[in-house]
């Protein structure tokens, strides 16, 4: 890598369809599923979301919940 700009920087990349199996199926046709790129501000407020204080201030992450959340928010999803 050239310059560590370019990696603190990336650029923003598009919405993409990837056929995951030819078992889903539409009219004969496999359906892709739609991938989409989250932000950095959504990863925050994801991880945000599933850390927890209690009273003592000690700090507990719900990993199983963030990780399925951003699953579901980052693709997944079939294109209508």
């Amino acid at each position: 890598m050239g310059s560590l700009n370019a990696f603190l920087h990336p650029e923003q990349t598009e919405n993409r369809e990837v056929f995951v199996s030819n078992r889903f199926k539409e009219n004969g046709k496999p359906v892709p599923f739609v991938i989409r790129p989250i932000t950095q501000q959504e990863n925050e407020g994801l991880i945000k979301k599933y850390t927890k204080r209690d009273k003592k201030g000690n700090e507990t992450f719900d990993r199983v919940a963030y990780n399925q959340e951003l699953n579901s928010s980052s693709g997944g999803r079939t294109r209508t």
